[in-house]
């Protein structure tokens, strides 16, 4: 299922080396609903890169879950990933980075913390 489907000539604005960066956010968030879930995808350009948004059906049902599912599909150029209200309903929003924007990590992950002590069992006072 292609992204250019929903997107249309919306695509065009996006550079080349970052339309398969948003065609893969795309194909994510549909990949979370069921019967098409997902409709109404919209893409516009910033000062960074993109924001793809897409407004659920009434029916479904957005976790947290999902929305992190969108975001690890490329952590590092998915910047932000938010639900908002407007005036047509809901709609989940993606900020994408643009392949020339310098990416800046601030996130440390603390896997394993070893503390070692050393017995003086030997030791003559």
């Amino acid at each position: 299922m292609s992204m250019k489907l929903y997107l249309g000539d919306k695509l065009d604005l996006v550079k080349a080396d970052d339309k398969i960066v948003v065609e893969n956010v795309g194909s994510v968030i549909l990949s979370l609903g069921k019967e098409y879930a997902f409709h109404g995808f919209d893409i516009k350009k910033n000062e960074s890169g993109y924001v793809l948004s897409a407004m659920p059906s009434p029916h479904s049902n957005i976790s947290l879950l999902d929305l992190q599912m969108i975001k690890d599909c490329n952590p590092v150029r998915v910047q932000d990933v938010f639900v908002s209200l407007s005036e047509a309903g809901l709609r989940v929003s993606v900020n994408i980075l643009s392949s020339n924007v310098p990416v800046i990590l601030t996130e440390t992950d603390v896997i394993r913390v070893k503390k070692r002590r050393i017995w003086n069992l030997f030791h003559k006072p």
